[in-house]
């Protein structure tokens, strides 16, 4: 496995116009601001939303640049990111889903199609970048 060190300077060998973007959409601020430090740490351009339409909003004004959606399972009391990826899926059908939840996969009614997959938090930097980077390895 690869050191956090090492996943970054092969991120920082890229150009930044060929760095993936991200759309991470978490509901709690102290974990958005964290995730998002995380991931321009290890040279990933980031989008940050706060709710599920903040989300939508920014998949509709850049989803051809967008090659991972990273989102919280639950957003808001009613609202969860399954929701989000469905909507976004429907113009892009092959995106690459990280979802995150404080919730055990076995608490979440999930049918994780091809191209997502599921993190538990707390996790560590090192984790979610290894994560990413095989998600990103896929055809």
């Amino acid at each position: 496995m690869q050191t956090l060190e090492q996943q970054q300077q092969l991120s920082q060998s890229a150009p930044p116009s060929q760095k993936p973007l991200i759309l991470l959409v978490e509901d709690e601020q102290q974990l958005r601001e964290l995730l998002g430090k995380i991931l321009n740490l290890a040279k990933f351009r980031v989008i940050c939303a706060t709710s599920y339409e903040d989300g939508l909003e920014l998949w509709q004004k850049n989803q051809s640049s967008i090659k991972i959606l990273i989102v919280d399972y639950l957003l808001g009391s009613n609202i969860k990111g399954t929701d989000l990826v469905k909507q976004c899926r429907l113009t892009n059908p092959a995106l690459n889903v990280l979802l995150i939840s404080g919730l055990c996969v076995e608490d979440i009614d999930l049918h994780l199609q091809e191209g997502t997959n599921f993190l538990q938090k707390p996790f560590s930097p090192t984790k979610l970048i290894s994560i990413i980077h095989s998600m990103l390895a896929r055809p």
